[in-house]
């Protein structure tokens, strides 16, 4: 069936916030003392969910977790808007979209009323018809709250399709039953997607391409 709904997952795949990520992490590992601190080339290889387990791999204490996530909330909501930017080509293909009569929804384990200010700091928000975020901060997972608000809206999982930038959007695809495209400009090692054996796409204009065409 033709594709006629586009889920977008919202870190590495709309907003490219991922120096700004590795940064805080760094920072978060100075002070707590981890060594050896995280390279570039560990982040995109190890990033992952549920963020807990990748806290773990890379040295944090576990048992410190809830009060780490606070911290990297802290520190991300004094960073991001500065550090951040939208994709090239992102508003324009958003656009194109829905001027083609796609229905387009955003899918993120950021907390939802986070979620929400984010995409109209970066004035994305008007694009889309439903925005789906989780419901605390602790990046565990987004298939069950996923699957619940498409089930509610009646959406057709056999006419949508989910771009995201990591493995854990390649498992919400197919836990979900939808078609997958995923993004290599985002959180994780090209390899990594690679290995999915799923699409990828390389900029906005090869994601509207493969929409498009599909």
């Amino acid at each position: 069936m033709k594709i006629k709904n586009v889920v977008f997952d919202f870190n590495g795949t709309l907003l490219n916030d991922v120096e700004v990520c590795f940064d805080i992490e760094k920072e978060m590992q100075i002070r707590e003392h981890v060594s050896p601190l995280l390279t570039e080339e560990e982040y995109f290889n190890l990033f992952g969910f549920p963020v807990r387990d990748y806290y773990k791999t890379i040295g944090f204490d576990d048992n410190k977790y809830p009060e780490l996530a606070k911290l990297f909330m802290k520190l991300y909501h004094q960073r991001w808007f500065k550090e951040s930017s939208v994709y090239e080509n992102c508003e324009k293909v958003l656009g194109d979209l829905k001027e083609k009569g796609y229905n387009l929804y955003v899918l993120s384990a950021t907390e939802d009323t986070f979620l929400t200010k984010q995409l109209q700091d970066i004035k994305l928000l008007q694009y889309f018809d439903g925005t789906i975020g989780s419901s605390n901060i602790d990046a565990k997972e987004k298939i069950s709250y996923g699957k619940k608000y498409l089930d509610e809206h009646n959406v057709n999982s056999e006419e949508t399709i989910l771009i995201g930038d990591t493995i854990h959007d390649y498992e919400t695809s197919k836990h979900l039953g939808l078609r997958c495209l995923l993004f290599s400009k985002g959180h994780c090692s090209l390899e990594r997607l690679k290995k999915t054996m799923m699409p990828i796409a390389n900029s906005y204009l090869e994601i509207e391409d493969y929409i498009l065409n599909n």
